[in-house]
């Protein structure tokens, strides 16, 4: 089975989805991981914060996850950018 995982990152919180390509599996709500707004120690805690919720939820690994797509704002704004790709590494 193929899992997605959706992410919308808001100023006051971050919402993510879990689903399949019919399903949605999981929902999860943490605070922003907006660094334009909170430092970066509060974005990668709340980050795990809420994928942690979502694989607890569902029982999906999220190394299970072939798909993920993220609404972040500011991708212009250098330290956006650093935060972002310190992620995938």
């Amino acid at each position: 089975m193929e899992f997605f995982l959706g992410i919308d990152a808001g100023a006051t919180k971050t919402q993510c989805v879990l689903g399949t390509g019919s399903d949605v599996l999981a929902r999860a709500q943490a605070g922003s991981i907006k660094i334009t707004r909170v430092d970066e120690a509060s974005a990668d805690t709340n980050l795990e914060a809420i994928l942690s919720s979502i694989a607890t939820q569902s029982g999906v690994t999220l190394d299970s996850i072939i798909g993920t797509c993220v609404g972040l704002s500011g991708i212009a704004i250098p330290s956006v950018v650093g935060w972002v790709r310190a992620l995938k590494e």
